[in-house]
């Protein structure tokens, strides 16, 4: 019978070194590297983010001066703007731009006609351009719907560029319900007088 006796002592091995001087130094000099370039980074972005937010302050500033100045120029009351061309509109502008979408979505409302019914609205940009889509029970009611919205003071001084009528290429309709003999769209000219 024969056995091995281990005559080592794993507590006598040399304690290794885990946090060394040297590690210690490299792994703190890695991420100071590292920190110095998320801060170059981030103070260039900040710098360019700052020179736009000049650039753009600046414009803004430009334009409020001469909205204020067109502002100062335009009549108080509109019986007076009819000399100024393109009065109204400015006005219409300056109004729409403090109410927002919502005396538009006001006229409509006002403007009803039977036989016809509007399917879509889309207002855009600062000029208000818009485009109405919508069904009629015949051809006939889009012209007087016309007339209609053309009494209204926000519609003074606009312009359709495109009145887009057809017939639907659709199934019959539902029970109940005539299918529209029209469908058409209008749209406005951007900064019409």
């Amino acid at each position: 019978m024969s056995s091995q006796i281990n005559l080592f002592d794993p507590r006598l091995r040399p304690p290794r070194k885990f946090f060394s001087t040297a590690a210690m130094a490299t792994a703190l000099g890695a991420l100071f590297l590292v920190l110095a370039m998320i801060y170059g980074a981030e103070r260039h972005e900040t710098t360019r983010l700052q020179t736009a937010m000049a650039r753009s302050t600046g414009a803004l500033a430009s334009v409020q001066t001469r909205l204020a100045r067109l502002a100062a120029r335009l009549p108080e009351d509109p019986r007076e703007q009819v000399g100024h061309p393109g009065a109204h509109a400015v006005g219409v502008a300056l109004n729409a731009g403090r109410g927002g979408y919502a005396p538009y979505l006001a006229m409509f409302a006002r403007h009803k006609l039977a036989g016809l019914s509007i399917t879509g609205i889309t207002i855009v940009g600062a000029d208000h351009e818009m485009t109405i889509r919508g069904t009629a029970a015949s051809a006939a009611l889009v012209p007087r719907y016309l007339r209609e919205l053309g009494k209204d003071a926000l519609m003074h001084g606009a312009c359709f560029a495109l009145l887009d009528l057809h017939r639907p290429r659709t199934g019959p309709a539902l029970p109940g319900r005539r299918a529209p003999d029209v469908v058409f769209e209008l749209r406005t000219t951007p900064g019409a007088e």
